[in-house]
């Protein structure tokens, strides 16, 4: 249940009693629209199911009241972001999901179009290898964050101010229960003259580090090239290794390979299932403290305590262990075409509550 992808479902029992190996044949659920029909890479259908009853509590993001105004919705497949585009340019889709970066301003600025920048992504980062190599000295962990401006890198991966935000919280910051920015004195600090000093101190010897990134993910790419100009204004000499992204998947995961890695993480529901407190997942953070923490935060008493429990463990991440350097956290741009009425987004389109006309 760690994300939207994995949640827990009401189902009749003889759904799931007939379920196999492979999972359940039979989608039935509890929301207001029916499931009609799949075709594998192209669509998926569903249609308003008459005989929902709506919850009676004020509607609230996913929760609370649904009333369904439209007939039917066909989810398209679509992998290319340009037909994607053109798609909603022309009015062939009412809707459409993760638009690119590049093209925000000119789909903010479309009269026919609303376009949304939803923040339901995630962090992106910078990893450190600490398993094997030069990046398992803390101080050098520290240095390197001292110096790294995020508000530069975020800017270039992702063009517009719109579409991020600088907060230290690895946690999403719209997370009431587990949101907190400790550790915010030593984030986004750009200070590159002390990252020097803290260099030397901590016995950088001119040793090449290697940095992995991709070209498949353009904010990846984008963050890489602008980390790397950054690190080599600290006095670091660098490699910028770049892959296709089944390749990069298969080489990170060997500890001989790389330094630094360029890394996006989703949100999460708990602290414990964030990638970068896992000790098998890229950059093997293994800190006693830190799992120690893990474990008084899943027993706390109250929601209240755990809270401030993870705030002490993350100013911890921040100032003393620096397992990733977390840059920022990035939105999903959503266009919809103006038909839809009293349309909204919330981790994602909502499509309750929407009218659409003619």
């Amino acid at each position: 249940m760690a994300g939207k992808g994995q949640f827990p479902a009401i189902m009749p029992s003889e759904v799931i009693e007939d379920a196999g190996k492979d999972g359940v044949s039979e989608y039935i659920g509890t929301g207001p629209l029916k499931f009609v029909e799949w075709k594998q890479d192209q669509y998926i259908k569903l249609e308003k199911f008459a005989d929902y009853v709506a919850s009676e509590q004020e509607s609230s993001g996913l929760s609370g009241k649904k009333t369904v105004y439209i007939d039917d919705v066909t989810y398209h497949i679509v992998p290319d972001s340009s037909t994607r585009l053109a798609g909603i340019q022309t009015g062939e889709y009412d809707i459409a999901n993760s638009m690119p970066f590049d093209n925000y301003e000119q789909l903010k600025n479309t009269p026919n179009l609303k376009t949304f920048a939803s923040f339901d992504s995630g962090t992106l980062n910078v990893a450190y290898n600490k398993k094997q190599g030069i990046m398992t000295n803390p101080e050098i962990r520290k240095a390197i964050n001292t110096g790294i401006n995020a508000n530069a890198i975020m800017l270039a991966s992702f063009g517009s101010e719109d579409l991020y935000n600088l907060d230290p919280g690895y946690m999403s910051p719209e997370q009431k229960d587990w949101a907190t920015d400790a550790g915010k004195e030593v984030f986004n600090l750009g200070d590159v003259e002390k990252a020097k000093q803290m260099l030397k101190d901590a016995g950088y010897n001119g040793e090449e580090i290697i940095l992995y990134s991709t070209r498949d993910y353009d904010h990846q790419y984008n963050s890489s090239v602008v980390l790397k100009e950054q690190l080599e204004q600290m006095g670091i000499k660098v490699s910028l290794e770049l892959y296709d992204w089944p390749t990069l998947t298969e080489k990170r995961a060997n500890p001989e390979n790389w330094d630094l890695l360029i890394v996006g993480t989703g949100y999460v529901t708990t602290p414990s299932q964030l990638l970068v407190v896992n000790p098998d997942y890229v950059g093997w953070t293994n800190d006693e403290t830190m799992t120690t923490s893990l474990q008084k935060i899943r027993t706390a008493a109250t929601k209240e305590e755990a809270k401030e429990l993870w705030a002490e463990m993350q100013s911890y991440m921040w100032n003393d262990y620096v397992p990733y350097t977390l840059f920022g956290h990035y939105a999903s741009i959503i266009t919809a075409t103006d038909k839809l009425e009293d349309f909204t987004v919330f981790q994602g389109p909502i499509l309750w509550d929407v009218k659409k006309t003619q």
